[in-house]
């Protein structure tokens, strides 16, 4: 956090608003970790005011994207993707597979989070091609996991069960079963058995 401060005002010193809003995107990081979400928005904005400034439309996505991060992890689903769609075309335009992976998979949770289930899945999907052609073991996990929890809300606990334990069979196959994911994966099937 030290680091980028220090970046941020030299960057600021010498006009050079790219390399200040970089290193707000970083401070962002780093507060984010912290779990100072406040901060995080405030640092996050600035960058964001800055990309539009020197029409940097990659970037902006990215930071944009962070937003709808932070506003997920809040539980205030709207906000995120109101943040979320912003950022969407963008990565369509420059075919950022790594970015719409992830994106559809957050704006699928935030709008399972919201009631709207056919719409969620509709976004998982999207994502599992990306993870998938990307061969990201971890994301298909995740989109496994999202999918049973959406079973369960729709009463479907073998689909549910089903989709748990294949995020788990996944994590396996890469050592990551004990990881953070696997602690999720294995606490909603922990929920579904306990239903």
């Amino acid at each position: 956090e030290e680091d980028q401060r220090r970046g941020i005002a030299l960057a600021m010193q010498a006009r050079d608003p790219r390399r200040a809003a970089w290193g707000l995107v970083n401070l962002g990081v780093a507060l984010r970790q912290q779990k100072r979400e406040d901060e995080t928005l405030l640092a996050y904005r600035l960058a964001e005011q800055l990309f539009v400034e020197i029409d940097d439309v990659a970037n902006l996505a990215a930071v944009r994207m962070n937003i709808g991060n932070v506003y997920l992890m809040r539980d205030q689903f709207q906000e995120a993707l109101h943040w979320y769609n912003l950022a969407e075309p963008t990565f369509r335009q420059t075919e950022d597979r790594y970015r719409l992976s992830d994106i559809y998979l957050n704006r699928g949770i935030a709008q399972r989070s919201l009631g709207h289930l056919a719409v969620a899945r509709a976004d998982f999907e999207r994502s599992l091609v990306y993870h998938r052609a990307l061969n990201r073991v971890v994301g298909v996990a995740a989109i496994a996991d999202a999918v049973g929890v959406t079973d369960m809300l729709e009463g479907d606990y073998a689909s549910a069960h089903a989709h748990f334990i294949e995020a788990l069979q996944l994590l396996t196959s890469i050592g990551a079963q004990d990881g953070p994911r696997g602690e999720l994966v294995r606490s909603h099937l922990a929920e579904l058995e306990d239903d």
